[in-house]
C-alpha cells in the first residue's frame, strides 16, 4: 500500500487500475471470500468424482491485440472465462492450440484435472494438438515432430499406497509382493495424521486417520 502510494506513476496504468480496486474491500471481507472460495472448492471436488478430466475453451471469444488494449480489464477477465478457477482451486491445467478462424484468429480448448495431475494430462493434450494439426505458433504448416510425442508408458503397474500391516517386512506385505508388486519408496506421512488400533483384526492392523 505505502509503495504504491509513492510509486504509482511507475506502475503500468492497467495493473494499477487493478490494485487499486483492493481499496473497496477490508480485511473483514477477503476472510469471507476465502470461506465463500473454501465452500466453492468443496462443492467442486465433489464433481471430481465424476470426470477424470475436463475440457473447456481456452477463451470464450478472440480478440485482436489493438481490441484488448482499448478496453484490456474487460477484454482479460472475458479470456479467463473458462480458466481462472484452476488458479483458484490449484487445479492442473494445459492449453492446446485448436486452430484458426475464418477470419485468422486463433482458438483452443483447455484441458484440467486435479492438482498435479500434469503428467496425466499431457498425453491428451499432445494427442489433441497432434490432431488438430494447428501448426506451431505463425508457421501453420509446421509439422509436430515425433520426438516430442508425449506417451504414458503402461507397465501393467498401479501404483497404490499403503500403511501398516502392508508395509515391507509387515505380515501382509506379502499380498503385494506375491502377485508381483515393487516397491517405490518408502515415505513418511505429515505430522497432522494418526495410527490407531483397529480391534479384533488378524493379524493387527492400524487405521490411519488425518486430524
Amino acid at each position: 500500500k505505502d509503495f504504491l502510494a509513492t510509486n504509482a506513476q511507475d506502475f503500468d496504468p492497467t495493473v494499477r487500475q487493478i490494485i487499486e480496486g483492493a481499496k473497496a474491500y477490508d480485511a473483514v471481507a477477503a476472510f469471507e471470500g476465502q470461506y465463500r472460495l473454501g465452500h466453492l472448492r468443496q462443492r467442486a471436488d465433489a464433481e471430481w468424482a465424476k470426470v477424470d478430466i475436463l475440457m473447456l475453451p481456452t477463451s470464450p471469444t478472440t480478440s485482436t491485440v489493438d481490441a484488448m488494449m482499448a478496453d484490456p480489464i474487460v477484454k482479460n477477465s472475458h479470456f479467463g472465462r473458462y480458466t481462472n478457477f484452476a488458479n483458484l482451486f490449484g487445479y492442473a491445467a494445459i492449453a492446446v492450440p485448436g486452430g484458426f478462424s475464418a477470419t485468422g484468429l486463433p482458438n483452443g480448448v483447455t484441458l484440467f484435472g486435479p492438482a498435479f495431475s500434469d503428467d496425466a494430462l499431457a498425453p491428451f493434450a499432445d494427442a489433441l494438438h497432434r490432431a488438430c494439426a494447428p501448426g506451431m505458433g505463425k508457421d501453420r504448416s509446421a509439422v509436430l515432430p515425433e520426438a516430442s510425442m508425449v506417451t504414458e508408458p503402461d507397465d501393467g503397474f498401479v501404483p497404490i499406497v499403503v500403511v501398516g500391516a502392508h508395509l515391507t517386512g509387515m505380515p501382509l506385505n506379502h499380498e503385494l509382493t506375491g502377485p508381483g508388486g515393487r516397491l517405490i519408496k518408502s515415505c513418511r506421512t505429515a505430522a497432522d495424521y494418526r495410527l490407531y488400533v483397529l480391534p479384533n483384526t488378524t493379524p493387527p492392523k492400524p487405521g490411519l486417520i488425518r486430524e
